[in-house]
């Protein structure tokens, strides 16, 4: 999603970093909530300034020296066949993965006995589909 984000404001030309924030906070937070039934708590470890603003910094702009280079796919993140080039991403996605992750076994027997599930997301009716 976060990359899909970044192709979004780059086609309209501008990045608007508060937008990227509250949206990339958002999908984590849905997802994390998706996966363990629990609100989340990642804005005690994860800085959303800090990750909006190297995601507006890196993906801003195209690194590719020409159009060969870019390829069949047109332009990528960072330069092509080098390191990813937001360590932020990364450290948020392996925080939220560990988080959840940790989440989820450490409710798993009552979460199976559970017959109403918390509705993370107010505006939605609530689903009845358990895991």
């Amino acid at each position: 999603m976060s990359l899909v984000l970044a192709s979004y404001f780059r086609y309209k030309g501008q990045f608007d970093q508060k937008a990227i924030k509250s949206i990339i906070r958002n999908c984590f937070g849905e997802y994390y909530c998706a996966l363990t039934k629990r609100p989340s708590r990642l804005d005690e470890v994860i800085d959303w300034d800090a990750l909006a603003s190297r995601m507006v910094e890196e993906m801003g702009f195209d690194r590719c020296s020409s159009d060969d280079e870019a390829g069949p796919g047109g332009p990528h993140l960072g330069m092509l066949r080098g390191a990813f080039p937001i360590p932020e991403l990364i450290r948020a996605i392996h925080l939220i993965s560990v988080f959840s992750i940790v989440q989820m076994q450490s409710g798993l027997h009552a979460f199976w006995s559970q017959d109403e599930c918390i509705d993370c997301i107010p505006l939605a009716a609530p689903s009845r589909n358990t895991f």
